[in-house]
């Protein structure tokens, strides 16, 4: 068994760093630079031991200010502004449902802090929980609402928006530091964000599909009408085997209500399903979200460019949705797939084989999905609205972070935390 890496996950770290990027329409001298609140040295405040938050460079200044106090307690994080003795929650990285906290800048509001989800994110091989809330005051005003990382913080910024109200402007969360070293870059949440995948094999689970049977009403089969009939047919995981030294799901066919009989034999690993059909020894590809492996069976055409993913909640279960298509059409693709139950039309049994015939003949289409004969989701529910109000988009090609370079145009690791330097093609100051 390997040993989990052990990571610390506190917010309120000496050397802690992050770095902003400022953009102001209005006031041209202030746009494109970054700055940054830096956590150096402790004070005691009310009887309670702090670290100072320094903001650095705002508007331009070149001066280090001294923002506020913080400290933690367990997974709420609290700050306390400067000239003051009164402290507000920060974070609640362990929020489980609802909580109101005063506002630091308008102490008449109270707001109110409501848990949306939870999941993971993969960052540098290290998982880490996250929490992602909204955020809205009792008189109605909504703040910006995002993403919230242990350790980390919000990802449109460390202060978590409260004090990001200048007008005309944008601020962008880069990254955050310890002690010179990265150890996020919202780059990293863009690819990675997700909460733990729904698993998709498990004894018991059966998918039921329409199978739709036409038959020519004239006896040469030459022209005039079709009788259409439709009967149910069902796959069902019933016991295990093993092949070729791998343990493997039996996955068995249902006609109507006849007998059931084996099909073949499924695996599951990661987000790939594989089958080994009856009869046979080797195994191939099934089902798949990933799109590049999706995109082996596509036209050159019909390649997979784009995904969008959200979250649906069906029944009380929350599921993970992709969409997948190109930038044109992603939209109003029927490729959509769920984890846990399979595509659309398609579920688990057909696969990642999105080809349809084009005259009329026999087809299966997905109807529902079961477990432990309980229906858990159906074909209507592929397009249900999302339970929140932000999607992720993935490229399928690997996403990287724009190098840095020195004015000399060698590469650079990190930022300097004084000089110019290149990002992007772009010059950038850090004063």
């Amino acid at each position: 068994m390997i040993a989990q890496k052990e990571i610390n996950t506190s917010f309120v770290e000496e050397g802690k760093a992050w770095f902003m990027e400022y953009h102001n329409e209005e006031f041209s001298q202030y746009s494109d630079y970054e700055y940054q609140y830096f956590i150096k040295g402790d004070t005691l405040i009310a009887g309670m031991p702090c670290k100072k938050l320094y903001i650095y460079n705002e508007q331009n200044t070149r001066e280090t200010e001294y923002l506020m106090a913080l400290y933690e307690i367990g997974k709420k994080v609290y700050f306390i502004p400067r000239n003051t003795e009164s402290a507000s929650l920060l974070y609640d990285f362990g929020i489980e449902d609802t909580v109101v906290v005063s506002d630091a800048i308008h102490p008449e509001w109270n707001i109110n802090i409501v848990k949306l989800e939870d999941g993971n994110i993969v960052i540098s091989g290290v998982n880490r929980c996250c929490v992602r809330v909204r955020r809205t005051t009792d008189t109605g005003v909504e703040y910006p609402s995002g993403w919230w990382i242990e350790g980390v913080g919000s990802v449109l910024g460390p202060l978590n928006t409260w004090l990001f109200d200048a007008s005309g402007s944008t601020r962008h969360f880069l990254r955050c530091e310890k002690n010179g070293q990265e150890i996020f870059n919202v780059a990293d949440f863009d690819i990675r964000i997700q909460e733990p995948g729904r698993q998709m094999l498990s004894e018991g689970k059966s998918w039921l599909y329409d199978y739709v049977h036409y038959e020519s009403d004239d006896e040469t089969g030459s022209g005039g009408g079709y009788t259409r009939t439709v009967y149910p047919v069902s796959f069902t995981i019933q016991g295990d085997t093993v092949i070729a030294s791998r343990h493997y799901f039996k996955f068995c066919r249902q006609i109507k209500n006849g007998a059931f009989t084996y099909d073949s034999a499924v695996r599951e690993e990661g987000q790939n399903v594989y089958s080994v059909p009856k009869g046979q020894t080797a195994e191939e590809l099934l089902l798949t979200f990933d799109p590049n492996l999706i995109n082996v069976n596509m036209t050159e055409h019909d390649k997979i460019t784009m995904v969008k993913t959200d979250s649906i909640n069906v029944g009380g279960r929350k599921f993970r949705r992709h969409r997948y298509g190109t930038e044109e059409w992603v939209n109003t693709s029927e490729i959509i797939g769920v984890e846990g139950i399979g595509f659309y039309r398609n579920g688990l049994a057909l696969g990642i084989n999105f080809d349809r015939p084009t005259c009329i003949c026999d087809e299966m289409e997905f109807n529902a999905c079961y477990e432990n004969g309980e229906c858990i989701f159906t074909a209507d529910d592929f397009n249900v609205a999302p339970v929140i109000d932000g999607i992720t988009t993935v490229q399928t090609s690997p996403r990287t972070v724009s190098p840095l370079y020195d004015l000399q145009g060698r590469r650079q690791d990190t930022a300097p935390r004084k000089g110019v330097y290149i990002r992007g093609g772009k010059k950038r100051v850090a004063r």
